[in-house]
């Protein structure tokens, strides 16, 4: 197969979770055999267009000079809110023309464009140019605009669910990473279309069967310091047990509010608390390794790596009860759930897993046993190639 992964975010680019992933598929499906093509817009580079071979994946960034021209200029010189509309509508429709190139270039056999896309969602009520494209198209569900703001504000938006559901309109298929955001399209987007579930998968290299370390004294916490991943909760659930266990330490990785979170340290614990900052991931992986267990208490996952990077591991996981949570941890099985909302409740879950060390190590195991069987690359990618393949056999039907 020849396949295109459209992206706006792939490494070495400035990337979140969406390149991570997509950098992660695109390379095993080219170890499979298969053509792979990245693509999209770039807003750093002066060239209009870079193409470079990484890890066997063609890349393709179109840069700034790719889309010049006197309309561009003329929105960029008056900058009224109508102009705005038009210039990201513009945009939108010349980055689907590029793409249309690409596809013909590289004779592509099948699209995955994520659900996730700037400069569609600020259309303000726009409709967008359906792209008619001569190739299935996939959109997968990683978080729409629509999905952040009805999870993360509260806010129910009726034109962004609008504009997302002309944007879902133009797939041939659609795939979601977990089976809460599947919920959410089929329930608010597309009520009457069929949306699969494939889970993001996690690299190889992660996996590590560590024997349980019995001199670590260390909590772990890694990800943004923010309220909306449980920190604010996990502190005052610390405060309660800190000093019950007063050589343990509770460490946090991560940016973010750090000052805000450090002020709800009790001062007499404020010692065992340690605060990191960022790391990359190979620090991380030794940090989870040196902790006792990690505690990933968030308000809003739709499908954690950090969660399956800690299963990984090999280490023993607190985890949400909220969002896709349960599709990863069976409360007492594999792990523990706890409601963000609840200190009390966290720091019960601590204080079982600081005191019993066969239950930790009983999670870890069936953690780490479960991660290998449903969400290695050995696993996922399979499933991935035979998506595509049987979307390509129907559409030329």
């Amino acid at each position: 197969m020849n396949i295109l992964y459209c992206c706006d975010e792939y490494p070495p680019a400035r990337n979140g979770g969406i390149g991570t992933v997509v950098k992660l598929v695109a390379e095993a499906m080219s170890r499979r055999g298969h053509r792979v093509v990245v693509a999209g817009k770039y807003w750093k580079g002066g060239g209009r267009k870079t193409i470079e071979q990484i890890n066997g994946v063609t890349v393709i960034r179109f840069h700034k000079r790719s889309y010049q021209s006197l309309a561009l200029l003329l929105f960029n010189l008056f900058k009224s809110e109508r102009n705005k509309q038009r210039k990201a509508q513009w945009i939108y429709s010349k980055t689907r023309r590029l793409l249309e190139r690409t596809v013909n270039q590289y004779a592509i056999d099948v699209i995955e464009m994520p659900d996730y896309v700037d400069d569609f969602v600020h259309f303000n009520g726009l409709k967008s140019e359906r792209w008619n494209c001569s190739v299935p198209k996939i959109i997968r569900v990683h978080g729409s605009v629509s999905f952040l703001n009805h999870f993360l504000k509260g806010e129910q938006n009726e034109r962004k669910i609008e504009q997302d559901r002309q944007y879902f309109d133009q797939a041939d298929a659609i795939c979601a990473v977990s089976a809460f955001s599947r919920d959410f399209v089929k329930d608010y987007i597309c009520p009457d279309r069929n949306v699969d579930v494939i889970y993001n998968p996690i690299e190889e290299r992660w996996f590590k069967q560590t024997v349980d370390d019995q001199e670590s004294q260390t909590i772990l916490f890694f990800g943004k310091i923010a309220k909306m991943k449980g920190v604010f909760s996990l502190i005052n659930a610390f405060n309660l047990v800190a000093k019950e266990f007063p050589s343990v330490k509770l460490k946090l990785i991560g940016n973010g509010n750090t000052e805000q979170v450090k002020e709800l340290v009790e001062q007499s614990i404020s010692e065992q608390v340690i605060f990191s900052g960022f790391m990359p991931q190979e620090r991380i992986m030794e940090e989870i390794d040196r902790s006792m267990f990690c505690v990933l208490p968030s308000y809003f996952e739709n499908f954690s790596m950090a969660a399956l990077e800690v299963l990984a591991r090999h280490k023993a996981l607190i985890y949400t009860n909220r969002a896709s949570g349960n599709e990863l941890i069976e409360d007492g099985i594999n792990g523990l759930l706890v409601n963000p909302d609840d200190p009390m409740q966290i720091a019960e879950r601590m204080r079982l897993l600081l005191s019993d060390t066969d239950l930790r190590n009983r999670l870890a195991d069936k953690g780490y046993e479960m991660c290998r069987k449903r969400f290695s690359t050995e696993v996922i990618i399979p499933q991935i190639e035979s998506y595509y393949k049987e979307l390509i056999a129907k559409c030329k039907q």
